[in-house]
């Protein structure tokens, strides 16, 4: 029986990982399987997940060495995309930390080469050193450690130290925007499963990766989005369950947060204002769907005549916003959100991606609603300066709203034809869904025990 050590780090890989399935297949594949939890989530994950096969161990204190610190910094850094250069740039603002800032820069320069990328994981991995951890992996003694994000401190102490061990490991990317945004992967496993063909494209181009080590396998959590028992038969149904009035138009608002779009409520201002004066040819539901790891501004929201806020997106294990989980039913409150949305607006978030696995219109704002704020502080320059969001918005699959008159516009034109841009849709879909049939889980599973 092969011991499988799976790491969680939160309620986004609980989602993604044990809920979708996977899990459930490991187990069914006969392997033990030990989950390695934060400390804070240890009581929570036992009451749901431990059984016969299933053992929840909490992962070791310990505290980042200054030499940790120094190959984080270098790895931030060291990777040529346009999120990187962003946000070095954007730290820049206002400090006078000019020899830092000038480390940064030639790193970036640097970081286009592939020498220097490997000269930099090679001293991580030499260097950097933790033997409590590796105490831990020999006492618990996994045939496989399986990182579930390979960018989470977690994953990168635990990754290093069962390679040093000669321990077999497999790592995946969490999400779509993790291989350009978070500096180049520390410790690259034999195998980096990916969701698309994007981040195949991205582990090739930004990581130097060899093309041989990377598989795609699609995103797990997708599974539940073809789940006969997660999807709603009927429309009247869903959005009657939430209050809404089904002989209505649905327009669903998701948000990102306070934290990277502090002014998102003023755009649930703007469509409230709308179809007060019937600029908006309605009539309609709005759903404000704030994100589960970030705080909105629902008093404001909840004062809207035409907005619904909803408090249905997630619980939490304590009050702290970091601590949600989504559960069967959230997910399938999200999943039938998407599915029976007429149009989908966001802010720069991955729901964007989500939508198109429904063949729905999307609207991505790019202005700070009623507003005025710096490019450095703006949300425009999500969709410029952001690699993973730039190369998104080139598809053409949805349409991009600089001012409270386009998102309007915009609004009117998709309710009146939802096939606008579908051409541009189908390039997402490809690109960035790849499969929508179900077996994502499987073909996870099956890359990890073809170890």
């Amino acid at each position: 029986m092969k011991k499988i050590f799976i790491t969680v780090a939160g309620g986004f890989i609980a989602r993604n990982i044990l809920r979708s399935g996977v899990l459930d297949k490991f187990l069914a594949s006969g392997c033990e399987v030990v989950l390695v939890v934060t400390q804070d989530k240890f009581e929570y994950y036992q009451k749901e997940f431990s059984g016969s096969k299933v053992r929840i161990v909490g992962m070791p204190l310990y505290s980042n060495t200054f030499i940790d610190g120094f190959f984080a910094f270098l790895a931030r850094n060291t990777m040529r995309t346009e999120s990187v250069s962003m946000l070095q740039k954007s730290h820049r603002q206002g400090r006078k930390r000019f020899f830092v800032y000038f480390v940064k820069r030639l790193l970036y320069f640097l970081g286009a080469f592939r020498f220097f990328q490997a000269l930099v994981r090679f001293g991580d991995n030499q260097l950097v050193r933790y033997p409590a951890i590796s105490g831990f992996i020999l006492k618990e003694k996994p045939d496989i450690i399986f990182a579930t994000n390979v960018i989470e401190n977690m994953d990168i102490v635990l990754l290093r130290e069962a390679r040093r061990l000669g321990i077999a490991i497999a790592g995946m990317a969490k999400s779509w925007d993790n291989l350009t945004n978070h500096g180049v992967i520390r410790v690259l496993p034999p195998v980096l499963m990916v969701h698309n063909p994007f981040l195949k494209m991205c582990a090739l181009r930004y990581h130097f990766i060899p093309e041989s080590r990377i598989k795609i396998i699609g995103t797990p959590h997708y599974d539940w989005y073809v789940d006969p028992e997660t999807l709603i038969s009927s429309r009247e149904e869903f959005l009657r369950n939430v209050g809404l009035d089904p002989a209505k138009k649905f327009i669903l608002i998701a948000g990102i947060g306070d934290f990277l779009a502090p002014h998102e409520w003023e755009i649930a201002g703007i469509i409230n204002d709308a179809i007060e004066k019937e600029k908006i040819k309605g009539p309609f539901n709005v759903l404000f769907r704030p994100h589960p790891n970030f705080m909105a501004n629902r008093e404001k929201i909840v004062g809207m005549k035409n907005i619904k806020f909803d408090d249905g997106v997630a619980h939490y294990t304590n009050r702290d916003k970091g601590s949600w989980e989504m559960g069967k039913v959230e997910i399938a409150h999200l999943v039938n959100s998407l599915r029976y949305a007429d149009v989908v607006i966001n802010i720069a978030s991955s729901m964007t991606i989500d939508a198109v696995a429904f063949d729905r219109p999307v609207i991505c704002v790019a202005f700070d609603g009623e507003s005025k704020e710096p490019y450095w502080n703006s949300v425009a320059r999500f969709y410029t300066d952001f690699t993973h969001y730039k190369l998104l918005t080139e598809t053409g699959g949805f349409k991009l709203a600089h001012s409270s008159a386009e998102l309007i516009q915009y609004i009117n034109d998709y309710l009146k034809n939802p096939a606008l841009d579908r051409e541009g849709r189908k390039k997402i879909f490809d690109d960035f869904i790849w499969k929508l049939d179900g077996h994502s889980a499987e073909r996870l599973v099956n890359a990890v025990l073809g170890l």
